[in-house]
């Protein structure tokens, strides 16, 4: 069904909800010419696919860069770090600093140091809802999810036929891919409304953006990939259906299109830590994530995290094993994405040993030591207590202890005794017992 142009973008593949190819499975299942889905089969071999990618990253890279045949006005760029990749989009966007982007969770890497760039990042995923039907988040929790059978899901989710358009309109879109295959070159999307096919079939530049762990071996590989994507992740898309940011902005990247220039086509392959982590016995397995995002679907406290560093769990995880957040302390340990990842991610265990090899640093040690066992700390402190009740009024001392150990300067601290309530308790039945 995907397009054949003979230009490069016939290897730009859309995956998307298609409810004729569903309609099409079932009635073929009723007069028995098509196999039953299976679900254990669907698991496995995404895990094959998974686990070859992640053995073979760094040979389905130069794969990529080097065995598929670049077509015209196509050009593959490898970024060690974010900081590569953002200095080589401003040498392909020049003084443009408005960037039309997708939800992927490569973007979100990105993202801080494009801020600090300047760049303003255009959400385009409810753009045709942002003016007379604007999008109301009704869902609030996993259990108000309807009851959709996982196959009917899969059935669902098809390439979509892109519309040849006769000109392109003056803007740079950047996009997150799901899949890219080392086979042809080829790279995949998934996508759940048009923003992205929009932007395909009318930005002047695009610029691609492909984590290195989502190459695949072939076209084939990639497609599915992507349709789990979009399968195991529907739920938590539903969960989080809710406009983002100004829903008018993508408003102004509209204009004329105009047929002077084809297309430009900017690929850039990141890195930005995942080799060192491929070489991480302890975290190797992250890297197999797919980034369906059903980790956040039963998360009680996904929608606490960091904004910049992604709302679902393994991307908070990933935010913290790249050093762009600081600390884990949002994590319950519940287990409830391990439990809903396709691939058994243990990301509970992960962030438990992430935990673990942060404790030696001296902040987190300091923590650790006065919040977590407190009562050693309030035994010498109360020894001199008249004291010790001065010195923890103080606003210099407020600030200290919030930096060294994140205890709130405005919290309410109550005023220490000489003796331990213990103590004083024994004592006070010990006079009533006295005769």
């Amino acid at each position: 069904m995907a397009q054949r142009a003979e230009s490069c973008e016939s290897n730009l593949i859309v995956v998307g909800l298609d409810p004729r190819r569903k309609q099409r499975h079932f009635a073929a299942l009723a007069t028995r010419s098509a196999e039953a889905f299976n679900l254990e089969q669907v698991l496995c071999r995404l895990s094959q696919i998974r686990h070859y990618t992640l053995d073979n990253m760094d040979s389905l890279t130069r794969r990529f860069v080097h065995g598929a045949a670049e077509g015209k006005n196509v050009n593959r760029y490898v970024a060690n770090s974010a900081a590569e990749a953002v200095a080589y989009i401003r040498q392909v966007v020049g003084p443009t600093k408005n960037l039309a982007v997708n939800r992927a969770s490569v973007i979100d890497e990105l993202r801080p140091v494009l801020e600090r760039n300047g760049y303003r990042l255009i959400d385009t995923y409810l753009s045709e809802y942002s003016r007379e039907n604007p999008i109301q988040k009704v869902l609030d929790h996993y259990w108000q999810l309807p009851m959709v059978p996982v196959e009917s899901v899969y059935e669902s989710f098809a390439v979509q036929r892109q519309e040849t358009l006769n000109g392109r309109k003056d803007y740079a879109a950047l996009l997150g891919v799901s899949a890219a295959a080392a086979e042809d070159g080829s790279i995949c999307f998934l996508q759940h409304f048009s923003n992205i096919g929009r932007m395909l079939q009318e930005a002047r530049t695009l610029i691609l953006i492909v984590g290195i762990e989502k190459i695949v071996d072939s076209r084939e590989d990639a497609l599915f990939q992507t349709r789990c994507m979009g399968v195991f992740g529907l739920e938590s898309m539903i969960l989080n259906l809710k406009e983002a940011g100004q829903p008018q902005a993508f408003t102004e990247m509209e204009g004329s299109l105009s047929s002077d220039s084809p297309v430009d086509i900017q690929i850039i392959l990141l890195d930005n830590g995942r080799s060192p982590i491929a070489k991480n016995g302890h975290f190797r397995n992250l890297l197999t994530c797919i980034s369906c995002r059903a980790c956040a679907k039963h998360c009680p406290m996904h929608d606490h995290f960091d904004a910049d560093s992604g709302n679902y769990p393994k991307q908070y995880l990933w935010s913290f094993l790249r050093g762009d957040s600081a600390l884990l302390d949002l994590c319950i340990g519940c287990g409830m994405c391990h439990e809903d990842c396709p691939l058994g991610i243990n990301i509970p265990g992960m962030v438990s040993r992430a935990r673990s090899g942060q404790l030696a640093k001296w902040p987190l040690f300091v923590k650790n030591r006065v919040l977590y066992d407190v009562w050693p700390f309030m035994r010498t402190a109360s020894r001199c207590a008249p004291l010790t009740n001065r010195f923890l009024k103080n606003g210099a001392v407020r600030i200290l202890m919030e930096k060294l150990t994140g205890f709130q300067r405005e919290a309410w601290i109550p005023d220490l005794r000489r003796r331990e309530f213990s103590r004083l308790v024994h004592s006070l039945k010990q006079e009533k017992d006295c005769p």
